[in-house]
């Protein structure tokens, strides 16, 4: 007996001693161009449309949109944009109901009404100008420009030995997911295209799990929660961070 448990005592330290860490991620703003973009005023027909072929938002859009449709009845509108890498390409993606709760919970009860820019509306191609205008377009005041880096890793940690059992495969949490998860954002005005303020967060989790509900749909709930958790201190931190009027 003494040696077999010694035997699961080596293979569960073995077994942590192997397993790989995830790094910390880095979400940058800075890799996708958008300040080179900030005050342009002019068309630029190289640019992917919004309305058209070859046409591209100008400042004068901006105004005009912002003009058509008033100042917000009663609380400012904050708009919530994801940047992201498809491929070669650079584009921009709405947030889904949970992403926006999770911000809106952080934010707190003097959050603006915070929503995002449906998915219709954003343009083809990343612009300063074009994002300011289909926040505009979409009834809100301020934006939230967001983008988020993932590490994550899935082992079996040491109490994955009791498998041999036959029955830990059935009640013993064997297989550990660890999410590492980071974000930044900048909060613009949409008519004057001022950041106001730049945030930060980050978060790491780790679940375990049985060896028969381990697996991607796991995995994809641990990212979600983990996510869930980064923007709600996202929210925290640009309440506390943007100039109050």
């Amino acid at each position: 007996m003494i040696p077999r448990i010694s035997l699961a005592l080596s293979l569960a330290l073995a077994l942590n001693a192997c397993r790989a860490v995830p790094t910390e991620p880095r979400a940058s703003l800075a890799g996708f161009g958008l300040a080179a973009h900030e005050g342009a005023t002019e068309r630029d027909p190289g640019v992917a449309a919004i309305d058209g072929p070859g046409r591209s938002a100008t400042e004068q859009d901006i105004r005009d949109e912002l003009r058509e449709r008033g100042e917000s009845a009663d609380r400012p509108r904050l708009a919530l944009v994801e940047v992201v890498r498809d491929g070669p390409e650079q584009v921009a993606a709405s947030l889904g109901p949970e992403d926006l709760a999770a911000f809106e919970t952080g934010w707190g009860a003097s959050s603006p009404k915070i929503q995002t820019v449906p998915g219709f509306l954003l343009p083809r191609r990343l612009g300063w100008t074009d994002l300011r205008y289909c926040a505009a377009r979409s009834g809100a005041d301020h934006l939230v420009i967001l983008t988020r880096a993932t590490e994550r890793e899935r082992y079996a940690n040491g109490w994955s030995v009791l498998y041999l059992t036959i029955v830990g495969c059935l009640i013993v949490p064997g297989h550990t997911v660890e999410v590492w998860s980071s974000v930044e954002a900048a909060y613009v005005d949409v008519k004057t295209g001022r950041v106001l303020a730049v945030a930060s967060a980050g978060h790491r989790s780790e679940s375990s799990h049985l060896l028969i509900t381990a697996g991607p749909a796991a995995e994809r709930e641990d990212v979600r929660e983990n996510h869930e958790a980064m923007l709600k201190s996202l929210g925290d931190k640009l309440s506390r961070t943007v100039p109050r009027p």
